[in-house]
């Protein structure tokens, strides 16, 4: 696999991937960390600050960033401190749109250090992951559950679409057999060879919210009415109901605490500044989407 990846590539690290990411150090640190071991366009890097500059790669990036792809990165940095110095040089800087560009990224960056602080305060060992699988478990209930999907595209328009979810609907109504259907007429063919199956998902599980909350106020074999996502308009089904086994869904049962706290903190913030937001402008309050 090849990790050389150009900086200007790097993406944000999401809210889940901080915690990991944040705990990785350099491998290797020269003797005197102030030496000057790199200078472009009137700037010098000392081996300190090479050694914070991998330290903020991803983590399977680093190793190699310390071995033999040491001096790619020497020549990562060269490059993007030349074209810096261009872009200051022509006063890009002072650009509007550029400033709310370096704006917003000053804000991620910020947003990024408060989640790994908020999550590193959470406790994600098996102990800590179990007690909030019991304390929570009637939440990680899954549905199994099938569907049929007619999508919106170019060539089958809205209306078109939720006409031909309609009659699909009235079908099975009438007692026609929701696999054979499925087979024959979803536009979700990957489901649609499965008689219409999809993975067993819970209240927990990321996925639309607008399926996912549709499905879980099902009774079982019941039909549900269309339901539209960005994928197109859906009939669902659910076939049963279980409590997934905790060491199953450890990773997802880790990945909502974490996601969890920074909700609680939300939660926290909303009620102590009371942002106000003007519905005549913005519309009326909607359902999350994931």
């Amino acid at each position: 696999m090849n990790y050389r990846t150009p900086i200007a590539g790097l993406a944000l690290a999401g809210f889940l991937a901080v915690a990991a990411w944040a705990q990785t150090a350099p491998t290797s640190m020269p003797a005197d960390p102030n030496k000057v071991v790199l200078g472009v366009a009137g700037q010098t890097v000392t081996a300190r600050d090479f050694a914070e500059f991998v330290s903020d790669l991803p983590p399977e990036i680093q190793q190699a960033a310390w071995g033999p792809d040491k001096r790619y990165w020497a020549e990562q940095m060269i490059r993007v401190k030349l074209m810096v110095g261009e872009a200051r040089r022509r006063g890009l800087q002072d650009v509007p749109k550029v400033q709310r560009e370096l704006a917003m990224a000053r804000e991620e960056v910020l947003v990024k250090a408060l989640a790994m602080e908020v999550q590193a305060a959470v406790d994600t060992s098996d102990a800590g992951l179990k007690r909030a699988y019991e304390e929570h478990k009637t939440d990680f209930e899954e549905v199994e559950a099938r569907h049929i999907v007619a999508a919106v595209t170019d060539a089958q328009p809205e209306d078109k679409a939720r006409a031909r979810i309609d009659a699909i609907r009235a079908r099975l109504l009438k007692g026609e057999d929701f696999a054979a259907i499925a087979k024959a007429e979803s536009d979700d063919k990957a489901s649609g060879s499965l008689g219409g199956a999809v993975q067993p998902f819970g209240r927990k599980t990321v996925m639309h919210e607008a399926f996912k909350e549709a499905a879980l106020a099902l009774k079982n074999n019941e039909i549900s009415p269309p339901v539209r996502t960005p994928d197109g308009w859906h009939i669902i089904q659910v076939t049963g109901r279980s409590t997934a086994e905790f060491d199953r869904i450890k990773g997802q049962v880790r990945d909502w605490v974490l996601n969890q706290a920074m909700e609680n903190l939300l939660d926290k913030l909303r009620a102590a500044e009371k942002p106000q937001i003007d519905e005549t402008f913005f519309g009326p309050p909607a359902t999350r989407r994931q």
